[in-house]
Order: C-alpha cells, then sequence, then structure tokens
C-alpha cells in the first residue's frame, strides 16, 4: 500500500477511486511474485535496476550541482602559511585516528594507542595551521 500512495502522487488516477489504487496494490504484489517465480537471477537482475533507478537522480543532482558552482563563492582552503601538505595531513591524521580508535571495538591497546597518536599528530598540524592563519603575514619591503 506505501507504494500505491507514493506512485499516487505521480499517477494521480490511483487517488480517484479506492478500486484503482487496491488495483494497483494487487498488480505489484503479483509483478514481484512473478519475478521471484523466475528465480533468483531475475530478482538480482530487477534489484540492480532499482539501484540505478534510485542512485541516477542523485548523481545528476550533484552534477547540476557541480556545474553551476563557482570556486569565487569559496575562501581557500589554506589560510595559513604553511604548506598544503601539512593542512591535508592535520585533517587526515585526525580521522585515521579515529577510524583505528574505534577498531576492533576499542578493546585492544595497539588499536587505542595508535588511534590516540595519530589523533595527536592530528591535532598537532590543526593547531599549528590554526596559529599560523591568526597570525598576519608580514610584507618585506
Amino acid at each position: 500500500m506505501a507504494f500505491v500512495s507514493y506512485l499516487s502522487s505521480v499517477v494521480p488516477l490511483l487517488n480517484q477511486s479506492p478500486l484503482n489504487g487496491a488495483m494497483a496494490a494487487v498488480a505489484t504484489i503479483w509483478a514481484v511474485t512473478l519475478v521471484n517465480l523466475r528465480g533468483v537471477r531475475q530478482v538480482g537482475g530487477l534489484q540492480v535496476v532499482t539501484t540505478v533507478l534510485k542512485i541516477l537522480p542523485l548523481l545528476l543532482v550533484a552534477g547540476a550541482g557541480l556545474w553551476g558552482m563557482e570556486s569565487a563563492h569559496f575562501t581557500p582552503f589554506n589560510r595559513s602559511d604553511q604548506s598544503l601538505p601539512l593542512a591535508v595531513a592535520g585533517m587526515v591524521c585526525g580521522v585515521i585516528g579515529c577510524a583505528i580508535a574505534h577498531g576492533a571495538g576499542t578493546t585492544q591497546l595497539p588499536y587505542v594507542a595508535y588511534g590516540i597518536a595519530a589523533s595527536a599528530l592530528g591535532m598537532v598540524a590543526t593547531v599549528t595551521i590554526a596559529v599560523a592563519a591568526q597570525k598576519p603575514a608580514r610584507e618585506s619591503r
């Protein structure tokens, strides 16, 4: 019934009569049943088709957003005098540290120690960049 309810926003004919909605629901159940009777391979093919139909609109919206994006609206990624690799390293080390600390249920000491070390390295790199970004660059004459 939920499928027919969603489908009725696209096909208004289903809302005109309860019989129309009921017939669409029964037809949907029969269609899925027939696909199941055909075998696992056909069900897998149907699953691929429905997955593509779900992901395609998302990709189209993302592509339209990237196409219409203007880079002038964004501030520079690295506002400090530090190198770009150092800025990226801070972010990457923080993420890796969290991932390692979360791995293995955080009950094994080596995972926790690696996670703390990577998080600390990420924190140092991030603080270094933040401090450097707050100090304006002096012009040399």
